[in-house]
């Protein structure tokens, strides 16, 4: 689909593995509820990887169809019946995958529980250079720097910043992602001219994607890179 990167949410089970799950919980996105029904509220960290690994993590995507691709036919049939049955995906699972392909993944923390052993994972699997963390929190990020300095670090921000460049500074983050209504044209240019990158957050609107890619952003998280990888490539044929 043309993405230079993919993104990953990290969790930890109950034994101490470190899992890919954007939520807390595990009710939206697998067949917990059907599988542990007396484990309410079906906490991802009060299960073991094996226990993780007997659910399904694909077939809620086909019945709700999130992204409305389903409806619209944008999925053939024989790659939306292959959803059914993922499993949980494991950190270690997610960067060999990435390195495999000599790809990219940030990989973004929310609990400061997990900072450690995520920067460890990293570092012994080599993939220092293939990684981004990025995290709301400053203090994660600081931990990130103590625990690895060369693993590059983003501050992610949901609120617009007084002095963004003196919090990267003080954080030591490389790279600054905002989401897009809380960036302005001077905010990238002067951003940049510090030496940090921008990345900007969650971007699924096609004009949203010319304004920013005309104002030349580092890079641009969205559900549809297909989409962005199309601009791209007309924005360079004309």
């Amino acid at each position: 689909m043309g993405a230079d990167m993919w993104e990953v949410d990290v969790g930890m089970t109950a034994d101490s593995e470190l899992i890919v799950l954007h939520d807390d919980t595990l009710d939206r996105t697998s067949n917990a509820t059907e599988m542990y029904p007396d484990r309410k509220p079906w906490l991802a960290r009060d299960f073991t990887l094996d226990e993780l690994r007997r659910l399904d993590f694909g077939s809620w995507f086909m019945e709700k169809d999130p992204f409305g691709q389903v409806s619209a036919g944008k999925i053939a049939q024989h790659e939306l019946a292959s959803y059914a049955g993922e499993p949980v995906l494991t950190l270690t699972d997610a960067l060999q995958f990435t390195l495999r392909h000599d790809w990219y993944v940030n990989i973004e923390i929310k609990g400061l529980t997990v900072v450690e052993e995520v920067v460890h994972l990293v570092g012994k699997l080599g993939a220092a250079d293939n990684v981004i963390i990025s995290s709301f929190n400053p203090t994660c990020l600081k931990r990130v720097n103590r625990a690895n300095p060369y693993v590059s670090t983003g501050l992610l921000v949901d609120t617009p910043q007084n002095d963004p460049v003196e919090l990267l500074k003080e954080v030591k983050a490389r790279a600054y992602h905002p989401r897009i209504h809380d960036l302005t044209p001077l905010d990238v240019a002067f951003l940049q001219a510090h030496g940090f990158e921008v990345r900007v957050w969650v971007v699924n609107d096609e004009e949203d994607m010319r304004t920013l890619i005309s104002l030349g952003v580092d890079g641009i998280f969205t559900d549809f890179p297909q989409r962005l990888h199309c601009i791209q490539l007309n924005a360079s044929h004309s």
